[in-house]
């Protein structure tokens, strides 16, 4: 195998006295990351008004096993919503919050507007930017 090339890598994961080699087909390296608290960009409403969520919520409802049984749904009365807007970089490139890009928002969002495309009827999404 011709080590470092796509699809044909070594994965060596070295943990107290043990030594573990692996043939893979590719790497990913997440890094993680920490949701932003959307209390702080008190002009979108969030907290204020039930039926805007964060991302991660999003992702909640999106889940088989979620609250809502993957069922996109307004938390204010457990109904499909017509439409679903999509805020992007809401905090993002702004020095009175994150003063970067965080480049998960607009992946996401482009994620999202499938979960309501698939399981909403008629639901148009639209996306804005903050």
């Amino acid at each position: 195998m011709q080590r470092g090339l796509p699809g044909a890598m070594r994965w060596i994961w070295i943990r107290e006295a043990k030594t573990v080699s692996l043939n893979v087909g590719s790497i990913v390296w997440a890094t993680g990351w920490e949701p932003y608290d959307a209390n702080r960009i008190d002009n979108l409403g969030f907290g204020r008004y039930r039926n805007i969520v964060t991302n991660m919520m999003m992702e909640r409802m999106a889940q088989l096993n979620g609250p809502t049984g993957g069922k996109i749904l307004r938390p204010s009365d457990d109904r499909a919503p017509e439409s679903v807007a999509f805020v992007q970089c809401a905090g993002s490139r702004d020095e009175n919050h994150l003063p970067y890009c965080s480049y998960i928002c607009c992946m996401a969002s482009l994620k999202q507007a499938t979960y309501s495309a698939r399981t909403v009827s008629g639901c148009q999404d639209l996306h804005f930017l903050h």
